[in-house]
This record gives C-alpha cells, sequence and structure tokens, in this order.
C-alpha cells in the first residue's frame, strides 16, 4: 500500500463519518417530516454499527486499488469524483443500515467494484501531450461564445424562465424553479442550457487558465448565475467555483486528496453551521441533497427493480415500441418521495436498474469509450480540459451516462473542436 492509497483510506473514512454524524445528528432530526421541498421519502433513523464500520474501511482499502489516485485526465477526476461523492456517501449509508434488505448494499458494492475495474484496466493508456497554443487577445471564438451565451440566456428566460420564484433570501426556492424550468423546457430548453452550464463556461474558464486573465472568470460566473437563476440548476453552484480553483492550482496532475479533503472541510463547515449558528441552508443544499439522497437513491433504484423488475431504457425506447414513456426517476419519485418530479441517481445504479448486471457491463464500457475519446482530447491541450469536467463528474452521481453524454459531454467536446477548426482555418 503506497502513500496515496493511505491518503484515500484516511480521507474516505474522515467523510464517511461526517456523512454519519450529519444525518444522524442533523438531518433525521432536522428534515423528517419537512415540507415537500426537502421530500416526502423522509430519513430513516439510523444508528452505526461497528461492525459494518469495519466492512466498509476493509471495503475502501480494496478500491484503493482500483480508484485513480492521480488526476490527469477527465476519466481520472470524474471516476475519482464519483467514487468521493456516491461511493463514500453510500457506504455510510451501509454503515448505518438504512435498508429493508441488506442484500442490495452487498449487489450494489458488487457492481461498483466491476464498473471501477473495468475502468482501472481500460482506461490507462497515457497520451502524448501536445504543447498549449501560445497566449493571445480576446479572439473570434471567446465574444462567439459570450455573446451566444447572453442572447441564449435571454430567449430562455423569456421562454421558460419568467415566472422565477428564486429569491437571495430564499435559495431553496430552487427546487421549485428547477422543476418548473423542465416542465416547460422540453429538449431545446435542456440543449440551450447543456451548452451554456458544460460548453460555454468551461471554454471560458479554460480561456483563463490559458491567456492568465481573470475576465473570463468574471464573466464565466456571471452568465453561470443569470442562469442558475433561470434554470434552477444548483450544479453551478457547486461546480464553477471548484472548477476555477482546481484551474488555478492545475498542474498537469494532482492527487484525488484535494477532492477528498474539499468535501470533508466543506461538510465540517455544513455541520459546524448547522449545530453552532442553526444555520441549516448548506447541510441542507451540500450535505443532505448532494451527498445523502443519491446515496439513499442508490439503494432505492435497486429496491425499484426488486419489486417493478428491469426498466430496459423504457423512456428512450418508447417511440419504438409505442407505449408512453416511463422514466424510472420519475417513477421513484412518485413512488418514493411523492414529489411527482424526477428522483434520478448515478451511472451504476442507472445501468442496474435498465439491466442489471448486464447493464453494469454495457455501462462501463460505454463509459470507457466516452472517456477514451475525451482524454485523447485533453492531450491536446496539455491537459488542461481536465478542471473542466469537474460539474460533468458530479452529474454523474445523480443523472444516467446516456443524459450526461447527450446534454453536457457533447456539448463541451463540441465548443472546442469549434474552437479547432478556427484555429486550423487562421492557419
Amino acid at each position: 500500500m503506497n502513500k496515496e492509497q493511505l491518503k484515500l483510506i484516511i480521507i474516505s473514512l474522515a467523510l464517511l463519518l461526517a456523512v454519519d454524524y450529519s444525518y444522524v445528528h442533523i438531518i433525521v432530526i432536522k428534515f423528517n417530516g419537512s415540507p415537500a421541498i426537502f421530500g416526502n421519502f423522509g430519513y430513516p433513523i439510523g444508528k452505526i454499527s461497528y461492525i459494518r464500520l469495519i466492512y466498509a474501511l476493509i471495503i475502501i482499502y480494496l478500491l484503493s486499488f482500483v480508484v485513480p489516485l492521480k488526476i490527469n485526465s477527465p476519466s481520472s477526476l470524474v471516476l475519482s469524483v464519483y467514487y468521493y461523492v456516491a461511493i463514500v456517501p453510500y457506504l455510510s449509508m451501509f454503515t448505518m443500515n438504512l435498508s429493508a434488505n441488506s442484500n442490495i448494499y452487498y449487489i450494489d458494492i458488487f457492481n461498483i467494484f466491476i464498473f471501477y475495474l473495468i475502468t482501472k484496466f481500460f482506461l490507462n493508456k497515457k497520451y502524448n501531450v501536445v504543447s498549449i497554443i501560445k497566449k493571445e487577445k480576446i479572439d473570434f471564438v471567446s465574444i462567439f461564445i459570450i455573446i451566444s451565451s447572453i442572447f441564449l440566456l435571454v430567449f430562455m428566460y423569456i421562454t421558460y424562465g419568467k415566472n422565477s420564484s428564486i429569491t437571495f433570501e430564499n435559495l431553496l426556492d430552487v427546487y421549485g424553479q428547477r422543476e418548473s424550468f423542465n416542465e416547460s423546457a422540453g429538449l431545446l430548453g435542456s440543449l440551450i442550457s447543456g451548452y451554456i452550464i458544460y460548453g460555454a463556461i468551461p471554454f471560458l474558464i479554460f480561456m483563463y487558465k490559458k491567456n492568465n486573465n481573470y475576465l473570463y472568470v468574471i464573466v464565466a460566473l456571471f452568465i453561470g448565475f443569470l442562469t442558475f437563476l433561470t434554470t434552477g440548476s444548483k450544479l453551478f453552484l457547486g461546480s464553477t467555483f471548484l472548477t476555477v480553483f482546481l484551474m488555478i492550482k492545475f498542474r498537469n496532475n494532482f492527487s484525488h486528496s484535494y477532492i477528498g479533503i474539499f468535501l470533508f472541510l466543506l461538510t465540517l463547515f455544513s455541520i459546524t453551521l448547522a449545530t453552532s449558528y442553526n444555520s441549516f441552508l448548506l447541510i441542507s443544499l451540500f450535505v443532505r441533497r448532494m451527498l445523502v439522497i443519491p446515496a439513499q437513491l442508490f439503494g432505492l433504484f435497486h429496491e425499484y427493480v426488486n419489486n417493478f423488475g428491469y426498466n430496459y431504457l423504457a423512456a428512450y425506447t418508447s417511440f419504438l415500441t409505442g407505449h408512453n414513456p416511463v422514466s424510472i426517476s420519475h417513477e421513484i419519485g412518485n413512488e418514493y418521495y411523492r414529489i411527482g418530479s424526477s428522483a434520478n441517481n448515478g451511472i451504476i445504479s442507472d445501468a442496474y436498474a435498465n439491466f442489471g448486471l448486464i447493464g453494469v457491463l454495457i455501462y462501463s464500457f460505454l463509459f470507457v469509450f466516452i472517456f477514451k475519446f475525451s482524454d485523447k482530447q485533453n492531450a491536446r491541450y496539455n491537459n488542461l480540459l481536465t478542471p473542466l469536467f469537474v460539474g460533468l463528474a458530479i452529474s454523474l452521481t445523480n443523472s444516467s451516462l446516456l443524459a450526461v453524454f447527450v446534454y453536457q459531454i457533447s456539448m463541451l467536446l463540441i465548443v472546442f473542436q469549434f474552437y479547432n477548426i478556427t484555429k486550423r482555418i487562421k492557419k
């Protein structure tokens, strides 16, 4: 066991215990029986089992051999973020045995190992790094990205966001605004917001690093915040600032520990605000919404399959069968949370819910295919695309791989392909 593995084990255990404490002493007490904005499924009372804690420690030790320890590519960043944001909180739920069926945990953990083993074996190729293009003034592509983003923002606000309920005093209204936007936006609205959040904003942050000009960051944050007010997408709040931080500190590769320590300290800060200052906003938006609920859903997707069978991508294949589309995330949202909206989850649980173990294998290889291409593109830009995948990594903890690819990864790659083409034309 090397030094980086030891770091992963210690940080993972610290984060797991912090989530356990948050759940037992704050979330169960504060948010059970809360209004629908918090979800009606509730939070079963949990108690840490020390035997299960030892099991979790063994699982973390074994995972330390397959989780990326150095972040030097989009795939390694996504896999590391997914581990800390999705897997460690799920192990926290495991230590408290919150599911009525304990076997669910062991099957899910087996699926997790399958996914990481496949990605470890097939995503270990190193690509030759190409030196970054020389520093330049604000160019045509940057101007086009900024103007098109503002134009599309105005269009989105006029078409979908005029009834925005988000205020500075009540950021929890984000849930109602997001649901309202999703219901009215449809495919066009999703593609526009995907272009802005996952294409335009990351590109501007990249241009900051390339030209060492903070103006790009200011514009990116401004556009992102306006998008948040229109769409209710909380991903902007969590990912954009982390992307900027990593881009500032990024030096071709960095340790996974940056991610784990950041999440651990943010969890501790959330606990401090809740226990010492009676402020529950951060623990609700970050710990409860970003870590605990996805961990709950990880098991609920499995439980849903046990009760109703596999979904077989019904929402995507309905045009072939002629049946009404059925989204498993909507079904779980209605069945368990009674909120009438989606309760999405990440790549592994989505794969299992659609096809079982075969689905985990298929999605794992699909992930490899997508990120082999992303890693190769990243090498063309001196590895500077890596931090831009933070938002995509977080999305994969609570969205299906197909949705993330269509609305997010493709947007980022299209924007940079457009940038590539303009550079070739200039030459």
